[in-house]
This record gives C-alpha cells, structure tokens and sequence, in this order.
C-alpha cells in the first residue's frame, strides 16, 4: 500500500476541509474502501470511497474529497 490511514488524514487535514475518517480498511485486493465524514457541511455528508491501493496519500485524498464535495 502506497499510503496509511495517519497519511490520509493528513492530507485531508491540509486541504483545509474539516473531515474525519471514520473506516479505513485495506485488508486484501487492490483497492482500500475508506469512509469519511465531512464536517464543514450543513448536511454533514458522508460517504465510503474506494481507493486504489497505488495511489500516494494526495491522490487518495483528492479522490475522497471530489466523492464528497
């Protein structure tokens, strides 16, 4: 795997989006599902994204962020 759940949020966290990661399970495949919660709106969208396991911590995160937005 190209990136950790720490790493992850850390670059969720600079994208100066309030969001929290609240599944992260890489276990097997090729692919990572991460759930995350956006904080910062009014509806508090949420949503499990996946994520190829090749993707460095920034493509992850830009991915992620798009789903939600």
């Amino acid at each position: 795997m190209a990136f950790t759940q720490a790493q992850l949020q850390t670059e969720i966290n600079s994208s100066g989006l309030n969001c929290i990661i609240t599944k992260f399970d890489a276990a097997g495949g090729s692919a990572t599902d991460v759930g995350v919660q956006n904080l910062n709106t009014s509806a508090r969208k949420t949503g499990i994204v996946q994520v190829a396991q090749t993707n460095t911590a920034a493509q992850a995160a830009a991915a992620i962020l798009a789903a939600l937005s």
